[in-house]
């Protein structure tokens, strides 16, 4: 269970834009946690995508800084719950270099 900027945009790419791939402010459905969850499909585990860290109910470990700031980003681009398409994924992605630094 790795977080890997170049997987996670294939990933979203090969949505159509109006698709829905996760909620805003949630750690169990966001987008990051959604693309994750297919590596899991076998196990019972949950999944959890925090603010700055990431894994299962046995193991988590820190975001990456592009997996940061696309958080923080897609957190703040709308109400809590809400819709995230592939579109608004790929635009916030697109801004985000794949060796981003972030202060946290």
């Amino acid at each position: 269970m790795k977080l890997e900027f170049e997987a996670f945009k294939a990933w979203v790419g090969s949505h159509l834009d109006s698709e829905v791939i996760g909620k805003r402010r949630s750690a169990f459905t966001c987008p990051l946690a959604n693309f994750l969850k297919q590596d899991l499909s076998a196990f019972d585990e949950k999944i959890v995508v925090g603010i700055a860290r990431y894994g299962t109910d046995t193991k988590s470990v820190e975001l990456p800084a592009w997996a940061f700031a696309f958080r923080r980003e897609i957190d703040f681009a709308g109400v809590a719950q809400s819709d995230v398409t592939a579109k608004a994924a790929l635009k916030i992605l697109r801004e985000i270099p794949a060796g981003a630094t972030v202060a946290r």
